[in-house]
């Protein structure tokens, strides 16, 4: 129940379900790790969109203040501190 979506324009979605979080926010390296607010897509769907230019990037999801891998996305990899990240292409 994952999706992520790139356009000619630039932009990506991405979209997890995470039936009964609150308020779920996603860092990564497209947010110099900073974390933003995901948006409630209905029946515990979130989804946030990003411009980007094409590449790789890592990023993590923090549901109710516990950061995590992005449940339905396989990709990772592991970070230089040893900490395991999803891998948005």
């Amino acid at each position: 129940d994952r999706y992520l979506a790139y356009a000619q324009s630039g932009n990506a979605a991405v979209s997890v379900t995470l039936p009964g979080a609150s308020r779920p926010l996603i860092a990564g390296s497209f947010t110099e790790w900073g974390a933003v607010p995901m948006f409630e897509a209905g029946d515990g769907r979130w989804t946030r969109s990003f411009h980007l230019r094409r590449g790789r990037y890592e990023y993590k999801l923090i549901v109710d203040g516990e950061w995590m891998t992005d449940p339905g996305n396989p990709e990772t990899m592991v970070d230089p501190e040893g900490h395991v990240n999803s891998v948005l292409v």
